[in-house]
């Protein structure tokens, strides 16, 4: 399980960013209604050939953005995204607009197939945070797809990043 997973994080602070995507709202792994298989995939086939629709569009990544809806329902929403440097005025259908706002990030650097992400994200989870000196900021994660990304590659890279705070056994600086 723990193959191709980075065990310790870089710690990044990303400024406040701007992304434009199609959303779509699922059970996670953790839940008995998990419908992450049937959803995820469908929505990427979806957005994939529209990505250059975007106006003011960042080329060179796709992102997942990802967060949970609330505390008791046990939904995530999930938008597959690209970055732009502006928010534009006018959308192309279906598409929703999403701002970040500035955050710390442990970034951790998943390698091999996209179908075992999941191995990496329940690490960072079970493992990593419960172990640190931080908690977790309910915003959203963020899947990075960059160049190195191939999705059915034992050898494609995907950076996994979850916004965090400070707990009280560390000094409130970033």
């Amino acid at each position: 399980i723990s193959k191709g997973i980075q065990k310790e994080p870089e710690i990044v602070c990303l400024p406040e960013r701007n992304f434009v995507g199609l959303r779509t709202v699922f059970f996670g792994v953790e839940s008995e209604k998990n419908n992450m298989a049937e959803k995820l995939p469908v929505l990427w086939g979806k957005f994939l050939p529209r990505m250059n629709e975007v106006p003011n569009l960042i080329q060179g990544a796709g992102y997942g953005l990802i967060r949970q809806l609330n505390d008791r329902s046990g939904q995530l929403e999930y938008f597959s995204a690209v970055e732009v440097d502006s928010l534009p005025s006018v959308l192309p259908e279906f598409m929703q607009s999403v701002r970040i706002q500035s955050q710390k990030y442990a970034k951790f650097l998943h390698r091999g197939e996209v179908k075992n992400l999941n191995h990496t994200v329940n690490y960072i989870y079970s493992a990593w945070l419960l172990n640190s000196n931080y908690s977790h900021e309910l915003l959203f994660d963020i899947e990075e797809y960059g160049e190195k990304y191939h999705p059915t590659s034992i050898e494609s890279e995907i950076n996994y990043l979850i916004p965090i705070g400070n707990t009280n056994s560390e000094p409130a600086s970033a």
